[in-house]
């Protein structure tokens, strides 16, 4: 029972990638994509690590290292285009 309700749980928990920003689960908080430090793998989910230091932790992914790939490509695009 318990497995079901937390199944429920982590499929609400939704992270959006902008072309500017990481918006966090729940919507609460975001991250911009040029403070964007590091981004690894960490016992299958990911941590970001932000310029200032601040960690977040997305959790319950299915592939972790096409999140990371997605995120640095998208913050390498913010930087040319900043750039530019």
């Amino acid at each position: 029972m318990r497995g079901l309700y937390l199944a429920g749980e982590t499929f609400k928990m939704r992270w959006l990638l902008t072309d500017r920003r990481l918006i966090l689960a729940g919507g609460v908080s975001s991250v911009t994509l040029l403070e964007i430090d590091k981004a690894r793998p960490l016992l299958g989910d990911v941590q970001l690590i932000t310029r200032s230091g601040d960690k977040h932790l997305l959790k319950f992914l299915a592939d972790e290292t096409e999140v990371i790939t997605k995120i640095i490509n998208a913050r390498d695009a913010r930087a040319r285009s900043r750039a530019s």
